[in-house]
């Protein structure tokens, strides 16, 4: 029997992946800080793992998900919430569901990067700013 899968759509404008942590260097070939159109990254996650991390984000668990980023697939990748103050703010303080999540290639795939890039942290802005 398999199981139902989730996907989560997103659309990363470049001001939201230059805020990625990544702990190599993308490559010269890299269109990551490519402003000439949007980039999209899809998440393919089961529904339970989907539902377990929505209920438990705290604990940060590392879930077995294939990521699409501008239509190159990457099996077996890790997707966690990621933050502090931010995870709690969305956890307990607010109806907001602005999660930021991280994403690492390599973690269930030994060697496996995005354009050199072993990681990329996915911000969402949790609250306000009034400036």
């Amino acid at each position: 029997m398999e199981m139902s899968k989730k996907i989560i759509h997103t659309a990363a404008i470049l001001c939201i992946l230059m805020m990625c942590a990544c702990s190599t260097k993308p490559s010269e070939e890299s269109n990551l800080l490519d402003t000439s159109g949007v980039h999209t990254i899809d998440i393919l996650i089961d529904e339970a793992d989907w539902q377990d991390l929505l209920e438990n984000p705290e604990l940060k668990t590392k879930y077995d998900v294939n990521v699409v980023i501008d239509g190159e697939t990457f099996e077996h990748a890790a997707f966690s919430a990621k933050g502090n103050s931010s995870l709690a703010f969305v956890k307990y303080g607010s109806d907001s569901a602005r999660y930021s999540f991280k994403i690492i290639f390599g973690k269930f795939t030994d060697g496996q990067t995005f354009q050199g890039l072993d990681r990329l942290n996915l911000n969402s802005c949790f609250a306000e700013l009034h400036i």
